[in-house]
């Protein structure tokens, strides 16, 4: 299972960021709502889909720590996989 904290570890490692806040910002809410999610263990699933297609990032990628990172629209290769 998948829990909020290690969302958050992931976007950091994925997306180089550093701190709670910066994630918070990635993600479109507040440092308080994220602080409060991950108290509360609640995923922002459809907060994370569209964050994830703005940057192009796969989603699957952040919630689960494999396949490929960015997004390939036609799904026939894996396009930049993180090393």
């Amino acid at each position: 299972m998948v829990t909020f904290t290690d969302l958050v570890e992931r976007i950091k490692s994925l997306m180089r960021l550093e701190t709670d806040s910066e994630v918070a910002e990635w993600l479109g809410i507040s440092v308080a709502d994220l602080y409060n999610r991950r108290r509360r263990n609640i995923l922002p699933l459809k907060r994370l889909v569209q964050v994830s297609e703005k940057h192009n990032i796969d989603v699957r990628a952040l919630l689960y720590g494999r396949g490929p990172t960015v997004r390939n629209n036609n799904h026939s290769k894996i396009v930049g996989k993180k090393q």
